[in-house]
């Protein structure tokens, strides 16, 4: 990357236990809030995120941050562990909640670094925050532009901390990142613009020192395809599936 770019790339988790209990139909609403809430990585997820690795193992991230929601920090994790120098980052995963899913139950952000490092020993979890720290709240669910405005605190936060030349990998979730993606590209709401987000998708974007931004890779998956094409079906979501059962040419 050239010095007049900072880029980010932020991704999807893997395939979760979450994702399988939804695409099967089953009613989660009597599990316990923590399993609920905070399902791992099935080993389909983890074998699409190691893949993500791979592909971009050579990529020289200064930084790695996820939501603390452990499929989106194991996702961190494996890209973290497959990168060619890990002299720029140190091993460290910086948490932030703001990077957690819409529709999170109130209140509950993870279950905390102990949980996360003892599940994956060779990272560094740290939290951080932005100054105004939003965290999800019902109100996510019926205006968007609330959910866009806590990617938007996420994003000048990591903005801050990082300058041109510099590079960043985030992982966090899939209905979270159509809000993200906005905030990134400057867009509210009432946009018609549309993105596919499967598992162990990435996106790449670009600020350049002129104040332009250029979407460089949208939901590439080129991962799965490339290596393991039996884990494409796996990785997208039931509304891509249903929108391609009904050949809308977004998906």
């Amino acid at each position: 990357m050239g010095d007049d770019c900072f880029e980010i790339f932020v991704a999807r988790h893997g395939q979760s236990e979450g994702n399988v209990r939804r695409r099967q139909g089953v009613d989660s609403s009597q599990l316990e809030d923590v399993v609920r809430e905070d399902p791992p990585l099935t080993e389909a997820g983890r074998k699409q995120v190691q893949l993500l690795g791979q592909l971009l193992k050579n990529v020289k991230f200064d930084a790695f941050f996820a939501s603390p929601l452990q499929r989106a920090a194991e996702t961190a994790y494996e890209v973290m562990l497959a990168q060619a120098d890990n002299e720029r980052h140190g091993n460290k995963i910086i948490l932030l909640d703001e990077l957690l899913e819409v529709g999170v139950m109130e209140g509950f952000l993870g279950r905390g670094t102990d949980y996360l490092k003892e599940k994956f020993p060779l990272a560094d979890f740290v939290y951080e925050r932005s100054e105004e720290h939003p965290t999800p709240s019902k109100l996510e669910r019926e205006d968007m532009n609330v959910s866009i405005h806590r990617a938007r605190c996420a994003i000048e936060y990591i903005k801050s901390k990082f300058t041109f030349g510099q590079t960043v990998f985030i992982a966090t979730h899939g209905t979270y990142l159509t809000s993200f993606l906005y905030a990134a590209l400057g867009l509210d709401a009432d946009s018609r613009f549309r993105l596919g987000c499967s598992n162990s998708s990435f996106n790449r974007i670009k600020y350049n020192t002129e104040g332009k931004i250029y979407l460089e890779a949208a939901n590439d998956v080129s991962h799965l395809r490339m290596w393991a094409p039996e884990l494409l079906p796996l990785s997208r979501s039931l509304e891509a599936e249903k929108s391609k059962d009904e050949n809308n040419p977004l998906f």
